[in-house]
């Protein structure tokens, strides 16, 4: 009985110094939110190609899904870009998909500098609803007037508000952006039909392809994910669908891609 008791307590004591240590090690271990602060973009995973090829799909869905409740909460009516873009467009045509990256724009005129931070705030709020993380503030800078970054690490997604006044037209720009990817051989670039061009979609030589069941120009928002539905500050001038009665996809479907079957760069 002794000895057991002695063994008892010898654990119980390694215990207790295992515990110390990782106790230690937790403290002087960066959190989570530590490593999202140094780093900017999210890093990038090791994926095979094709691993990429799903990926990038997967982006591109959560932004055609997210992305029109962030164009509302900046007061945007529609969607400039929101597709696959080649990241070596002077490289011959057919390597162009071999490297993509996915791509979103949304773009406000304001009437000055105040109206633009009330953007920035009225967006921040909209994307952490809906679970993007805020960059910390210190660390944001850049050319021109930041008024958000935000980021989806788990998707390698970020976003961008930049604001820009050349003296006549103050404007906000939304960029979604993801890092460029490597694909595998005859990968297809892939365009929402919430981009406003989607109905004449043109590839790399210069040949433009009718996209089944787009719309010309810009298209309606799809209807809010959100309730209340997002809406923006006074003072922001949006532009305006080609046609605010027509349909547009649902946010969730992937009908809001172009079809296999049709020709793409």
């Amino acid at each position: 009985m002794p000895r057991n008791r002695h063994q008892a307590t010898t654990a119980t004591a390694a215990c207790l110094l295992l515990l110390t240590g990782l106790l230690t090690s937790c403290a002087l271990a960066p959190t989570a939110d530590d490593a999202q602060s140094t780093q900017w973009p999210p890093p990038k995973a090791d994926r095979s190609k094709q691993e990429n090829a799903e990926f990038s799909t997967r982006q591109l869905e959560t932004l055609e899904r997210e992305m029109p409740d962030l164009a509302r909460s900046m007061g945007a009516k529609t969607l400039d870009t929101l597709g696959e873009e080649t990241c070596q467009p002077t490289t011959p045509y057919e390597k162009r998909p071999l490297l993509t990256e996915v791509r979103g724009v949304v773009t406000v005129d304001v009437r000055d500098e105040d109206v633009a931070r009330k953007v920035g705030a009225s967006l921040r709020a909209q994307a952490e609803k809906q679970g993007w993380t805020t960059r910390p503030d210190e660390q944001w800078g850049s050319g021109n007037v930041t008024m958000y970054q935000g980021s989806r690490p788990d998707l390698e997604l970020t976003l961008t508000l930049a604001y820009e006044d050349s003296g006549n037209r103050p404007r906000l720009t939304l960029y979604a952006s993801a890092p460029c990817l490597k694909m595998p051989e005859g990968h297809k670039m892939t365009v929402s039909r919430l981009d406003d061009s989607a109905d004449i979609f043109k590839d790399g030589q210069g040949d433009t392809h009718a996209i089944p069941d787009a719309q010309p120009g810009p298209v309606p928002l799809p209807e809010s994910t959100q309730t209340p539905v997002p809406t923006g500050p006074e003072g922001v001038t949006a532009r305006e669908p080609f046609d605010p009665s027509a349909p547009t996809p649902s946010p969730t479907s992937t009908k809001g891609f172009l079809d296999d079957a049709v020709k793409r760069p």
